[in-house]
């Protein structure tokens, strides 16, 4: 099975651990290059950006719907193995919890969860009233997919994106919106987020005020579980590295690498754990 993985190689290398992006539901690497990838290969990091399984162009082995949350962690894995060396992980949203849940198996130099979703799960994460939930529930099965609550770029906007977010690029980011693992969302609800790595290396983690499907204290809580350094991004939406103040939230995560360099590059006994 062949996974996209894309990559920007800077033209002065800095002397990080490369960063290795994963992506959310109904997206794939492509969104990590829209502005973040470049930016930060302007300041000498290296950095990969996978599409996991039936995303982008990566191949599956399986239809959609059938994927488990399990198998995109396993994805993340095989990056790790094809990048030869253990990165700094950056999870958005359902990525997010992929790495948590990679964290409970395997180590990397340090975390950033952008707007995840929590150890806790999505159930308890949602800004939606139980009913609301439910009946999505129901529309999901009848269905089989997501497409439905993203096929316009008004929920689009409403959904990800803040109202100051020019329409040309909500429309832009909305055509390129593909569907999701019915599986892996029923995997989300309730996760199994065994505590392992989280609190040995350096982690970073993003919440969104203007968030309209996840909640900013659960993910505060979150970081409190992994005793992980939080953040709370002002008048910014859900897909952060997209919205109008992408840039604000990548200069945070700077300065939050920066603080925490010596730890990163000192942690070199995690090297030998990526056989």
């Amino acid at each position: 099975m062949k996974l996209e993985i894309r990559k920007n190689i800077p033209q002065n290398p800095n002397d990080f651990p490369p960063l290795l992006f994963v992506h959310g539901m109904c997206h794939a690497a492509w969104y990590w290059q829209e502005n973040f990838m470049p930016w930060f290969a302007e300041r000498g990091f290296t950095s990969y950006a996978l599409s996991l399984r039936n995303h982008g162009k990566s191949d599956s082995e399986k239809p959609l719907n059938q994927v488990h949350l399990s198998e995109y962690v396993e994805d993340v894995q095989k990056a790790i193995d094809e990048i030869g060396t253990l990165p700094i992980l950056v999870g958005h949203s359902m990525g997010g919890l992929i790495t948590q849940l990679y964290l409970s198996e395997k180590p990397a130099k340090g975390a950033i969860l952008l707007t995840p979703v929590p150890h806790t799960g999505t159930v308890s994460a949602s800004r939606n009233s139980k009913l609301k939930n439910k009946i999505t529930r129901w529309v999901l099965l009848w269905k089989k997919s997501f497409l439905f609550t993203l096929n316009t770029p008004e929920k689009a906007q409403k959904s990800l994106y803040s109202r100051d977010l020019s329409m040309d690029l909500v429309k832009k980011y909305q055509q390129l919106v593909e569907d999701e693992s019915l599986q892996a969302y029923w995997d989300m609800r309730y996760p199994d987020v065994p505590t392992k790595y989280h609190t040995q290396i350096p982690m970073l983690v993003v919440a969104a005020e203007k968030d309209n499907l996840l909640t900013a204290s659960s993910i505060q809580n979150t970081a409190k579980h992994f005793g992980a350094t939080f953040i709370l991004v002002k008048n910014t939406a859900h897909n952060l590295m997209l919205d109008t103040r992408w840039e604000w939230v990548a200069q945070q995560m700077l300065d939050w690498l920066e603080t925490n360099e010596s730890m990163i590059l000192s942690n070199e006994k995690l090297d030998s754990l990526i056989q």
